[in-house]
């Protein structure tokens, strides 16, 4: 898949980017994934989950840890999040019966609002711009492949997103 031009062109002001698999899920979560513009694979990366059984007391944590994360990063660094949307397959309707697309919105907002406030400008991208229709499983297997290491789904998206990026997938 080709690259929007206004991400070549953001990637090509800086030295360093992040990439962000946003979910909430009690068994995985948010991860990110800390690119150079030197290396195929990522330098490093991080997955913010917690098992709290209360939504709101999970979506804080994650925010909170996520924003100490990110204060250790030098900036200038872009970071590109997965931004949610409504795909019309059973699985997609699924999703928003039990609210789940809602809930990852929810979250979507929250950690703009926490990079945002540490300086960031957060860019949204559609899952359907770098991975298409792509099963997890699949992205997983092929992100692995590419890099040479192997990674949980939520980390496997996020450097997925960075390698979409670089234009090596």
């Amino acid at each position: 898949m080709s690259i929007k031009n206004e991400y070549k062109n953001a990637l090509s002001q800086s030295t360093m980017f992040i990439t962000i698999d946003i979910g909430g899920r009690k068994d995985a979560g948010t991860a990110c994934a800390l690119f150079s513009r030197e290396n195929k694979i990522p330098t490093m990366t991080k997955t913010f989950f917690s098992s709290i059984a209360s939504w709101d007391q999970r979506v804080n944590y994650i925010c909170l840890t996520c924003k100490s994360f990110f204060k250790l990063i030098d900036r200038p660094c872009l970071v590109f999040t997965e931004k949610p949307e409504f795909w019309e397959t059973h699985k997609g309707m699924t999703a928003a019966k039990t609210e789940s697309l809602f809930k990852l919105i929810y979250i979507y907002g929250r950690l703009h609002e926490v990079l945002i406030s540490l300086g960031y400008t957060p860019v949204g991208i559609l899952a359907k711009e770098w991975k298409g229709q792509l099963p997890k499983k699949i992205m997983k297997n092929r992100v692995e492949r590419i890099t040479g290491k192997k990674y949980t789904e939520d980390e496997a998206d996020a450097v997925g997103i960075g390698l979409y990026l670089k234009g090596l997938l």
